[in-house]
């Protein structure tokens, strides 16, 4: 049993693709959550917020009510 589990770690493992990319923190006055987005298309936002994403005054909240392209820009 711990090979075949073993196995399928390795097969999902190989799946993953790895992105590295360097983003833009905004400027903040009081410290209260660095938070970091990961949305489609490989795009990270951040921002620092006390707000949670379903916050009306959240800064990020539109990009979440956005759909998925079917295809990413190049």
């Amino acid at each position: 049993m711990g090979i075949i589990m073993f196995s399928k770690h390795m097969q999902i493992k190989y799946q993953y693709q790895h992105y590295s990319t360097i983003v833009d923190v905004p400027e903040y006055q009081d410290p209260c959550a660095l938070q970091v987005h990961f949305l489609a298309c490989q795009q990270v936002k951040v921002t620092a917020t006390c707000h949670g994403i379903s916050h009306p005054e959240h800064p990020f909240k539109s990009l979440f009510d956005q759909k998925e392209p079917d295809v990413c820009p190049q």
